[in-house]
């Protein structure tokens, strides 16, 4: 029989798992980012505003601008006011990020 002191020798030790320390992440406050680029409301904003003027501009002198005088043919107001709104939803869509 083997003794106590015999048994210990016998096993041999494991080693145990070196652990890296944890280190918290650093908090927003901390750092400061640089924002480049422009504003995140500026594309829709720019899409309401040439909707709402494309329209306006339309209903006040479409009748003595070449251009909006001759798209669409028969149906020149409907396809006129169309542009104006497929600006003003392009703002929509922009404004809520809708992907």
């Amino acid at each position: 029989m083997l003794t106590h002191k015999q048994k210990e020798i016998a096993v041999p030790e494991s080693k145990g798992r070196k652990k890296t320390p944890y280190t918290p992440p650093p908090s927003k406050g901390e750092r400061k980012v640089a924002k480049i680029g422009s504003p995140g409301w500026l594309a829709p904003a720019i899409c309401f505003v040439i909707g709402l003027v494309y329209i306006v501009i339309y209903y006040v002198a479409g009748s003595q601008i070449p251009i909006m005088n001759s798209i669409g043919g028969a149906a020149n107001g409907l396809v006129n006011v169309a542009i104006g709104f497929a600006f003003i939803i392009t703002g929509f869509i922009l404004s809520t990020k809708w992907k």
